[in-house]
């Protein structure tokens, strides 16, 4: 199965553009594009519209296999938010809208300071469904790495020791990641040390393997 990087059309055949709207196909386990500084604003038409009555879309922050995650803010509380959007193809599957929802409400049940808590799932008015999980910042654990080598052995042990403290953490509630890679570790830097957030517990990837 391929992907679409600009539509996130899904493609069965080996052809390298997209019959919806001509953009390139990827192999869906490689495809996870940041969108490039300054197209965030007005590169998606949810771009200032409102998800699941609360959620007012201001930005795009990546477009992955199965769908694409925008930086959010609660209406009412202000908390700025990434929210995942389940394609909107794929949501049209009730079988696929269920497992999905089902997934993140079990990811919502890992608490610990390291991961990116699952706040919120739901279903939007056009019946695609959504997760809001906490916004973690920093750049991906690919993008730091490559920013510090050579990088002393006692940052390695740090950045380690806090992904399986949280990793055990989510295992302690019975939650699998799937797909800890480095662009799902996200580093942060705290008084000078850094400090880890893992994000996306697999759901995608779980997904991914469920279609035919």
């Amino acid at each position: 199965m391929r992907i679409c990087i600009t539509c996130d059309g899904i493609s069965a055949t080996d052809a390298t553009r997209c019959t919806h709207c001509g953009g390139t196909l990827l192999d869906r386990e490689s495809v996870h594009v940041p969108i490039r500084r300054g197209e965030a604003e007005s590169a998606h038409p949810l771009i200032g519209s409102t998800v699941g009555g609360k959620y007012e879309v201001r930005g795009v922050l990546g477009r992955g296999g199965m769908g694409i995650v925008f930086r959010a803010v609660h209406t009412v509380s202000f908390v700025e938010v990434a929210l995942k959007l389940l394609h909107r193809r794929l949501a049209q599957r009730q079988e696929y809208r269920d497992w999905f929802l089902a997934e993140a409400r079990k990811a919502g049940r890992v608490s610990h300071e390291h991961c990116a808590r699952i706040q919120d799932v739901g279903t939007a008015d056009d019946g695609s469904v959504y997760i809001a999980m906490e916004l973690a910042q920093g750049p991906p654990l690919s993008a730091w790495l490559g920013e510090r080598r050579p990088i002393d052995a006692r940052t390695v042990v740090e950045v380690l020791i806090q992904m399986t403290r949280a990793i055990v953490a989510a295992h302690e509630v019975g939650v699998v990641h799937r797909d800890l890679s480095p662009r799902n570790v996200v580093i942060a830097v705290r008084d000078g040390v850094p400090f880890v957030k893992i994000l996306d517990f697999g759901i995608a990837r779980g997904l991914a393997d469920r279609l035919p």
